[in-house]
């Protein structure tokens, strides 16, 4: 699911008291989806990272007196007001924290400790597959039964308009467009704290060497050169806009890209376009709600200029977008 959707249903739950299990791989905004949902509800936000934490992390310590042993339950926990409670790694905790973490999530409680979750206060917990990608447990069924979950697949379209509002860089933010999509590597997470890097480091342009280097830490060697590449180049990948405003847009940049025979730009704008027409959206803002005739007259003129087998895609992707709008028109 999309980060948009994945935000409805994280609203929604809240307003429900569910508690909310979502799923997706390192670096895609499972934490800050949640926080941001905080933020924006004026709660607090209180993150455990369960792969760190132990039985007394939960229960507390025990404590001695003459009628016996109690539990003294962690400071850490809320007592009062509103908020989200935030279990991250749920399929890394330890054997003996699940029953802990099943008392709370079930009962809102910890009887050994006595203590209550306030009533203001509602659960989440986030996860990375368990599918032999990461070193993760099978989630127990009894634990994942409380739970309504979701699996988050992070889309460009949102996290740009995200990143738009957020002060990314906008050169982060205008490779990432034309890439139309992440990868394990260059996660969303990667791709803002290269941004912070180039917001902090004002003349990266002067040193290319320490500019890769960078890149390819944070997003791996394959997309970090291609960054460089374009940011170090005056070729350019173009996007959605570029293509619809006409001919006279881009006719220059596609003899450029043929001289130099880069169909790496040819891809990441191909791939930027097809991502843009799966959202009905985005094309009525950038062309002021056009008949889709006109805007598919527009990719079939633009994919005449282009390698064959990326020429196809992009007539088959505005195919499909004139077939959705058609569709979406009848429903009205």
């Amino acid at each position: 699911m999309s980060y948009e959707v994945v935000g409805r249903m994280l609203s929604t739950c809240i307003d429900a008291n569910i508690p909310l299990l979502i799923e997706g791989g390192h670096g895609v905004g499972k934490s800050e989806i949640v926080a941001a949902e905080a933020k924006r509800r004026d709660i607090g936000f209180l993150s455990f990272d369960l792969s760190a934490a132990e039985p007394i992390d939960l229960l507390g310590l025990p404590s001695m007196s003459k009628e016996g042993t109690t539990y003294l339950p962690p400071a850490c926990l809320p007592r009062k007001g509103r908020g989200i409670l935030f279990y991250d790694e749920l399929n890394r905790v330890l054997r003996q924290v699940r029953a802990a973490l099943l008392n709370m999530i079930s009962n809102r409680r910890i009887p050994l400790s006595g203590y209550e979750l306030p009533p203001g206060w509602r659960i989440v917990a986030a996860c990375n597959p368990s599918d032999g990608t990461y070193q993760t447990d099978e989630l127990d069924p009894a634990l994942a039964s409380r739970f309504l979950r979701v699996k988050l697949d992070p889309d460009v379209r949102t996290w740009v308009e995200w990143a738009q509002a957020n002060d990314v860089h906008p050169e982060v933010v205008g490779f990432v467009r034309s890439l139309g999509k992440f990868t394990p590597d260059a996660n969303p997470r990667a791709w803002t704290m290269l941004s912070r890097w180039l917001m902090s480091n004002g003349g990266w342009r002067e040193d290319p060497e320490t500019l890769s280097a960078c890149a390819e830490g944070l997003l791996g060697k394959i997309q970090g050169r291609a960054f460089v590449g374009c940011v170090m180049s005056s070729l350019r990948p173009i996007g959605l806009d570029a293509v619809l405003a006409g001919e006279s847009a881009y006719r220059g940049k596609i003899s450029d890209w043929t001289r130099a025979r880069r169909v790496d730009l040819f891809r990441s704008t191909a791939d930027a376009i097809c991502e843009g027409l799966r959202h009905i959206d985005i094309v009525g803002r950038i062309t002021g709600d056009k008949p889709a005739n006109l805007v598919v007259s527009e990719l079939v003129k633009f994919s005449r200029l282009c390698p064959g087998d990326i020429a196809l895609e992009i007539v088959q992707a505005a195919e499909r977008y004139r077939a959705e709008a058609s569709a979406s028109r009848a429903r009205r």
